[in-house]
């Protein structure tokens, strides 16, 4: 195992249902650490079952079912540390349960010591915050202390609670600073809010924001997921589509929309996307290369300019309705004939360009559907 490139993802998952809405923020969280070449190792409950209707576990992380399945006591309100005789995991009695929360801690710690001590980074997702994973948080506490090299990342998914002014152990466990540790906040506002909470320095709270994987939560045609990956669409400041055929190119505004592209590119990375149809003949090929040339002469960057029938020969007369939809879903405007756009994202920061000639066109492109076709 890496050194620096391996990570732990500690959940107490039992699967993976999209109705729970932590789980598509921890998914993405395992894609972008496959992605960014990290070794993740995803640490569930033991009997972890991956639903047919849930998202799957990404391919290149390693699931480890270690933490052990138990009954658990809602540890809130200073409720008292419970010390029935019971199994570690703890026995159902009528509606409530009875379990023993030394043995719990006992439990958790031996089942994740040695394997977690293997990493010098852990990610925990709102364990340290919920009242039922109390034990979970003393055995964290435990490992953070008996292994000081592992640094421990807790992702906390709600809203901070106020302090209490008088705490009973093991209560108190949820308003303590960890050892080792960082916690993570979804937003900036309640930050302060959690470095009260956990009675933490303000910097030892950051601020990462929930992500967003459009390609896999809206699982998205295979063409879709090409383009989006071989020309960086989600990377593009802003991002066009325009279903047509690439016939009659002077009476489209196909050549004066590469003049705006050319002139948005200077203050932004812009992209559009050509899903064109029937081009598969010499004229339509002929035309896609004045489009390019026309484009090159306003200094539009080549990848920032698509067209959906040079990814593949298959595509060339026309593309799948899903497809459209799903170029439609992430982009800035939907263009039509002549050359208009449809806009359904509101472009601001216009005081900042200093061509009164680029503010126009891009009002006109981005704030209403009149046509850019004539400047």
């Amino acid at each position: 195992m890496s050194e620096e490139k391996a990570v732990a993802v500690l959940t107490t998952f039992q699967d993976l249902p999209r109705s729970y809405g932590l789980v598509p923020v921890v998914l993405n969280q395992l894609r972008t650490l496959v992605a960014k070449k990290y070794e993740v190792g995803f640490y569930v409950q033991n009997g972890f079952q991956n639903h047919p209707d849930s998202g799957d576990v990404p391919e290149g992380v390693e699931v480890h079912p270690r933490v052990p399945f138990m009954h658990l006591f809602d540890y809130h309100d200073n409720a008292p540390e419970q010390k029935y005789k019971v199994p570690p995991e703890g026995k159902r009695v009528g509606n409530g349960v009875r379990t023993n929360f030394k043995k719990q801690v006992e439990l958790i710690e031996e089942s994740l010591d040695e394997w977690l001590m293997e990493y010098p980074t852990v990610i925990t997702h709102d364990i340290v915050f919920q009242s039922w994973f109390v034990p979970h948080n003393q055995a964290i506490r435990n490992i953070a202390e008996n292994h000081p090299d592992i640094r421990w990342v807790h992702w906390l998914h709600s809203g901070p609670s106020v302090r209490p002014d008088n705490m009973t152990y093991p209560t108190s466990l949820r308003y303590s600073p960890l050892p080792n540790a960082v916690m993570v906040s979804p937003n900036d506002s309640m930050k302060r809010g959690f470095a009260e909470m956990y009675d933490m320095p303000l910097n030892s709270v950051k601020t990462v924001y929930h992500t967003f994987d459009p390609v896999n939560w809206w699982n998205m045609h295979e063409l879709s997921q090409e383009m989006i990956k071989r020309y960086k669409l989600l990377d593009s400041d802003m991002l066009f589509v325009w279903p047509t055929r690439v016939d009659h190119p002077e009476a489209k505004g196909m050549f004066d929309c590469m003049r705006l592209l050319g002139m948005m590119n200077r203050y932004a990375n812009v992209k559009l996307v050509f899903l064109n149809s029937w081009s598969g003949g010499t004229q339509a090929k002929s035309n896609i290369e004045r489009i390019k040339n026309e484009a090159k002469e306003w200094g539009v960057p080549r990848r920032n300019l698509v067209f959906s029938s040079e990814v593949d020969k298959k595509w060339e007369n026309g593309v799948p309705k899903e497809v459209v939809q799903n170029m439609y879903d992430i982009s800035s405007g939907l263009m039509t004939g002549s050359g208009k756009v449809h806009r359904h994202v509101k472009i601001t920061n216009f005081e900042q360009l200093q061509d009164p000639q680029l503010k126009e066109l891009m009002l006109a492109a981005l704030c209403s559907s009149e046509s850019v076709n004539k400047s």
